[in-house]
């Protein structure tokens, strides 16, 4: 079959080419992005690499965790950029439990601050990321120039009054 031949010459190459193979391998064994300035926690992991395994074994816990035990585990993580996200973790899903630990729900509401007053966050590459601002923006340039369904209108409209909440 056409694949078979492509596989077969595919590994000719490979055996002709070994150097430049191994050369491949590891520019992309040894790749690492680039630094991102004042990059976001959550967008952070091609910067910071994966996690050690007692991190990740506190993650662990604190996913399988009741909502109301999960506030208790936050202080347990020893890396900054995890403590965060599980303080965002709780404030996007359990804003009611992180406002009982005033300290944490501050530092959850200086985040939507700063996403609300159009700080810019950076991703990963180094571009900003969508503000709620512009998403709005791009709800009404949808409904101006495109011919939506009115199911499309809703989540649109749903969609908004989310970003605005």
């Amino acid at each position: 079959s056409d694949r078979l031949a492509l596989m077969a010459e595919n590994v000719a190459w490979l055996q002709k080419n070994q150097q430049l193979f191994s050369e491949i391998v590891e520019y992309h064994k040894e790749y690492k992005y680039p630094d991102v300035p004042n990059i976001d926690v959550d967008a952070a992991l091609y910067q910071i690499g994966f996690i050690k395994e007692h991190e990740q074994l506190k993650c662990n816990n604190f996913h399988v965790a009741q909502p109301q035990e999960k506030i208790t585990l936050v202080d347990r993580f020893s890396a900054a950029n995890l403590r965060t996200q599980a303080i965002r973790v709780l404030g996007r899903n359990y804003p009611d439990i992180l406002m009982k630990e005033k300290a944490l729900y501050e530092e959850f509401s200086d985040y939507l601050s700063k996403i609300k007053s159009g700080e810019v966050l950076i991703n990963y590459k180094n571009e900003m990321r969508l503000t709620p601002k512009a998403a709005l923006a791009e709800i009404e340039n949808l409904r101006q120039t495109r011919n939506l369904t009115e199911t499309q209108n809703n989540l649109l409209t749903e969609l908004s009054r989310y970003i605005q909440s």
